[in-house]
């Protein structure tokens, strides 16, 4: 829930969900959320991001996807996920906002980039390249995105290109 309670804290006049496969993940979201006052206004759901859309709300302004898409295991489950959010949209009439890690060309750059911190944990090391290796290059998301009907989103990577981002107003 930190990004749900990231965006709560600037937007009090929005009422947010989140959806998280793992019960012990969301029992800790809603803890940390009450602590920080939000818990009124923002909910955890457990459940499936390939397969939500029976938790999701009949009216949205935003359906949002931040730093999962690279966990999905392959392809069918990535495409499953996003046509959940191309079904939203398209009943809805809502914005998108996928923003996710870049599969990097080179995998030096991701290791140099990491060394910038000698002194942070080890373990973040480690997750942080096994994240990066997981991860969609632009061209196989955008694809994807294509595939599941979001064809019509915009594109952007970051500088240095470590994050990308597709959306639609």
């Amino acid at each position: 829930g930190r990004y749900l309670a990231y965006f709560a804290r600037r937007r009090p006049d929005a009422q947010l969900r989140g959806v998280e496969l793992s019960e012990p993940m969301v029992h800790l979201g809603e803890r940390a959320l009450a602590e920080e006052g939000l818990g009124s206004r923002v909910r955890l759901i457990e459940a499936d991001m390939t397969s939500y859309l029976h938790v999701a709300p009949a009216q949205l302004n935003l359906v949002s996807c931040m730093l999962a898409l690279h966990q999905l295991p392959s392809r069918v489950e990535l495409l499953d996920a996003l046509r959940q959010i191309a079904t939203i949209r398209e009943t809805s009439g809502c914005a998108v906002w996928i923003w996710d890690l870049v599969r990097l060309e080179d995998d030096a750059v991701m290791k140099e980039w990491m060394e910038q911190d000698p002194g942070s944990d080890i373990l973040f090391h480690r997750d942080a390249m096994a994240s990066e290796a997981a991860a969609w290059t632009e061209a196989e998301l955008t694809q994807a995105l294509a595939q599941a009907g979001l064809d019509d989103l915009h594109h952007a990577i970051s500088r240095p290109p470590l994050l990308q981002a597709h959306w639609a107003p």
